[in-house]
């Protein structure tokens, strides 16, 4: 971790790729059960900008109604503070950064993407038929049928009672154990359907594929609805069998 100082400004630019540089992003923080049913409770909405230096891309977060900054504009920051403790480079702003708007920066196709996939970092499709499906890394697309699911469960995460749904996804000739955390355990489909969940990861073990803070559950198709019937008894009535 690192601070500016006054004498050392950065000067960096929120692009504009083919998507956004700006990603409005809603947290749960925590969880309740009504009824049996779980529900999301308390909500913090906040913006997250990529900011681009043509060669540096820095996330920046802003819990505040609108963006930190706009989309195609260039700026010059100090007194701010940048971390990789989350993954990749973060920029914090405190009640002495300052930030004016200076000339456009122009900035590469390259440098473009890099800002959006800082946001939103890309899911590769895969058919489930891979061999390195659990050691090629990165976030994962499954698209397939949900052969089998689990009741939804509370579960401890960080002193944390979070909800997870466990599912099986049938993809080719593989069914492939999926656990959907937060938000993604309250996703609404049922068995037999056919469903796209994208920016999954591999676990540790290789044993199932976790959501993650990116991941949306999309159901293409809805699957017929199977019910079992139990049958009390039969009468015969005019030759015929009745229930």
């Amino acid at each position: 971790m690192f601070s500016s100082s006054e004498w050392h400004p950065l000067r960096i630019a929120a692009p504009v790729p083919s998507g956004s540089s700006v990603c409005l992003t809603t947290k749960t923080l925590n969880f309740m059960q009504v009824d049996g049913e779980i529900r999301p409770g308390t909500q913090v909405i906040t913006y997250l900008s990529a900011l681009s230096t043509g060669g540096q891309v820095y996330v920046t977060q802003s819990s505040s109604d609108r963006a930190a900054f706009e989309e195609g504009v260039t700026y010059y920051i100090k007194n701010y503070t940048v971390s990789s403790r989350y993954g990749q480079e973060r920029l914090f702003m405190g009640p002495n950064t300052t930030t004016y708007k200076t000339a456009p920066l122009t900035l590469s196709f390259d440098a473009e993407k890099m800002a959006k996939d800082a946001l939103v970092p890309p899911s590769v499709s895969v058919t489930g038929e891979e061999q390195d499906l659990f050691s090629r890394g990165g976030h994962l697309t499954l698209e397939g049928t949900v052969e089998h699911m689990q009741v939804q469960r509370m579960t401890t995460v960080r002193d944390t009672e979070v909800p997870i749904l466990d599912v099986g996804i049938k993809s080719g000739s593989r069914i492939l154990e999926v656990s959907l955390w937060r938000d993604q355990a309250l996703s609404k489909f049922k068995i037999n359907d056919k469903v796209n969940i994208c920016h999954l990861r591999a676990s540790v073990k290789a044993t199932k594929l976790n959501s993650t803070i990116h991941t949306t559950v999309e159901v293409l198709e809805q699957g017929p609805v199977v019910e079992d019937i139990v049958v009390i008894g039969l009468s015969e009535a005019k030759g015929l069998l009745a229930r």
